[in-house]
């Protein structure tokens, strides 16, 4: 669990260079598969209520972050993941998947690599030929271990029938990378044309700081890993339709429609579950709620220069494009610590000037340095 007892000061993990490869990692697979992410940092603050006669969601912060560097020793397998929790419960949930879902896959990992069967996730043996994992083997494996992981929650002593969490996990393997989805958190890639060329110009620039302003005039590229899961998308609202379920807004006392589509039990005024994917919320899930991922595969190339995972804390009142830029001044300085700490901070600024209560607010930023 993320604990954030001032809520004026952000909990941020210190930007942390990877370690250079030891020798088992240069004589088993390093010459071949090489790590493709130079730095890494998240940031986090929990919601408050700018009233004090309105309680916040949560006396906790609901966001819990995954960072498993080096997974299984490999130096170009990492697992980042943000885990944004909601409900009563909504904290334990998110912390469940902190402390299972890395466990999850690698154990699945492991298993498959002593498989006496299909080789093809034979990571060892993978490694050494320099290649990729098949992609249908990819999507087996984090749809199983999702499902699995969804299983083990419910079936905790905690209650999830109106609790659960959303959770967007990035696998980094050399340059792919895999994207496995649920509910609103978001992942984004950004590529900058002529980044290395951009990149030596600015190193030898006697300007210490470079300024947002420079993000602008370049012609920055977002790519969306994820897909934010509403209830009012066509293929999520048929699914929910045909389990029972039915989509609309809440109505409040005056007959009026308030707020974003929500899925509930059909003639009922429960859960109102303002997303189509979670992991627990039992009473959703009965109405075709699912904590079933969806996955995108991407190759990395010489022009991604950082990705960035947040919950909807971030994207609530920014746009792909405005979290880039604000990137891209600290990635010219190498700084991810500051570059996480100033997301944060642009959201919640964000929440004050437009809502009485400020969601939790947690991100994830990656540095990358695709190599040949």
């Amino acid at each position: 669990m993320i604990k954030n007892t001032d809520v004026n000061k952000f909990v941020n993990l210190k930007h942390k260079v990877l370690p250079k490869p030891n020798q088992r990692d240069l004589l088993d697979h390093s010459k071949i598969l090489q790590n493709q992410v130079s730095k890494y940092s998240f940031a986090t603050k929990k919601g408050i209520s700018l009233k004090r006669n309105v309680p916040p969601k949560s006396s906790e912060n609901q966001d819990s972050y995954i960072a498993s560097p080096k997974m299984m020793g490999y130096n170009f397998l990492h697992l980042f993941a943000i885990c944004d929790g909601h409900g009563t419960n909504g904290h334990k949930a998110s912390n469940f998947l902190r402390n299972t879902l890395p466990k999850e896959l690698k154990n699945r990992l492991q298993e498959e690599t002593r498989s006496n069967g299909s080789q093809s996730l034979d990571i060892s043996k993978l490694a050494e030929q320099g290649k990729c994992p098949l992609s249908q083997d990819m999507y087996n494996l984090f749809v199983n271990s999702f499902l699995d992981t969804n299983d083990s929650l419910i079936r905790q002593e905690f209650d999830t029938k109106f609790s659960g969490s959303t959770c967007c996990a990035l696998l980094i393997y050399e340059k792919k990378i895999f994207c496995a989805n649920v509910g609103d958190s978001r992942c984004i890639l950004i590529r900058i044309p002529n980044l290395k060329q951009r990149l030596a110009e600015n190193s030898h620039s006697s300007r210490v700081q470079k300024s947002s302003e420079d993000a602008k005039e370049l012609k920055i590229t977002v790519l969306e890993l994820s897909r934010d899961h509403k209830p009012d998308d066509h293929d999520e609202r048929e699914r929910i339709e045909s389990n029972g379920g039915e989509i609309q807004s809440y109505i409040n006392s005056k007959g009026i429609c308030v707020g974003p589509k929500r899925v509930w039990v059909k003639n009922h005024n429960f859960p109102g579950l303002a997303m189509s994917r979670s992991f627990g919320d039992e009473i959703a899930s009965r109405v075709g709620v699912s904590a079933c991922p969806e996955i995108k595969e991407t190759t990395l190339t010489h022009e991604d220069a950082y990705i960035v995972i947040a919950s909807d804390g971030v994207w609530e009142f920014l746009e792909n494009k405005e979290v880039a830029e604000i990137v891209y001044e600290y990635y010219v300085q190498g700084n991810a610590e500051k570059a996480a700490e100033a997301i944060v901070k642009e959201a919640f600024d964000r929440w004050k000037n437009r809502e009485i209560i400020v969601d939790d607010i947690t991100c994830i930023v990656l540095f990358l340095d695709i190599k040949d």
